[in-house]
Order: C-alpha cells, then sequence, then structure tokens
C-alpha cells in the first residue's frame, strides 16, 4: 500500500478522492502515518546496535534521530555520547529535555556559547555543575 493511499484510508476518504491533497487534515495524517512506520521499524529492529560508532549515513540512525518516540530515549541517551555531534544535531537532542542527554552532551561536544547558555537556563543542578568544568 502507498502512502497516499494510506493517507485516504486514514481521513475515511475514497482513494483520490480530493481535488488537492493537502492541508491541515493531510499533513497531520502523513506525520502520524511516518511516526507509526518509524515506530514500527524500531520495534521490530531486533539487533543491537552501538548507536555511539554507527554511521550517521545509515537509516537506522537518521530514525532514531528524526523520531519523537519516547522509546528511542535510550537510543538517544547513546547517540549523546558520539563526539562528532554537529550543532543542529546537538540543539535536537537538547530539546528532548533529558538530564542524561544533556550530561552526555556536556562532556563529549563542544558547546557554542548559545548552548551553554541554553543549559545554564534550562538544565538541571547537576548539568549545570559539569557545564562549570568546561
Amino acid at each position: 500500500m502507498t502512502l497516499r493511499e494510506k493517507i485516504y484510508l486514514r481521513l475515511d476518504l475514497p482513494f483520490e478522492s480530493l481535488k488537492e491533497e493537502g492541508g491541515n487534515d493531510w499533513v497531520r495524517a502523513l506525520k502520524e502515518i511516518e511516526e507509526e512506520e518509524r515506530q514500527y521499524h524500531f520495534e521490530n529492529s531486533k539487533e543491537s546496535v552501538k548507536y555511539d560508532l554507527i554511521d550517521k549515513e545509515t537509516a537506522l540512525y537518521q530514525n532514531i534521530m528524526s523520531s519523537d518516540i519516547k522509546k528511542c530515549l535510550c537510543e538517544k541517551i547513546e547517540i549523546s555520547r558520539r563526539k562528532d555531534l554537529t550543532k543542529d544535531e546537538i540543539d535536537y537532542l537538547f530539546n528532548s529535555n533529558d538530564k542524561d542527554v544533556m550530561i552526555n552532551l556536556i562532556r563529549n561536544n563542544y558547546l557554542s556559547q548559545e548552548q551553554k547558555e541554553y543549559v545554564l537556563k534550562n538544565g538541571t543542578y547537576l548539568c549545570k555543575k559539569y557545564i562549570k568544568f568546561i
């Protein structure tokens, strides 16, 4: 089944019955379906992966970094130990608002002044303590 067919099914409409495929409901259904597919692939991945060592270009790494699934938090903690994260990846991981992710990012990456200010404003005591030692 194609993505378009899944969206029509989600919207409970006959296939190709819309004149224009877009709008808020279309986008919402698209995002829901994509997130469900990422979660399905994540849950059915039986392999043990070292996310702190895996190549950034792999689909598995990309799925974890683009997912907002709470089950991915352990993998994001592991990814936050990497020393080769870009500024955008660090910012994305900061937005998970997990103290373990923040601590790993502080310990293993060179943070910009903006990122340090974010930690000082939003981080826990332990995060603030570690950032003062940098």
